[in-house]
């Protein structure tokens, strides 16, 4: 599987899916599954948190 996001800027996803929050916003992360005609696209809403000194961001999946 490959995977992208639309905006970096809000969200990074790894090689193994894995999706690490940038700053809060919205934007669409997009699993291609090679050799298949088959693409999966979801919303995802990155939420700012405050805990204590540092900013957390937690993932909605829609």
């Amino acid at each position: 599987m490959e995977y992208s996001v639309s905006d970096s800027s809000i969200a990074t996803v790894k090689e193994d899916g894995t999706i690490t929050g940038m700053k809060a916003g919205k934007a669409t992360m997009i699993c291609n599954i090679k050799d298949t005609n088959v693409i999966v696209s979801v919303e995802i809403k990155i939420m700012a948190v405050s805990h204590y000194t540092d900013k957390l961001y937690r993932i909605h999946l829609q």
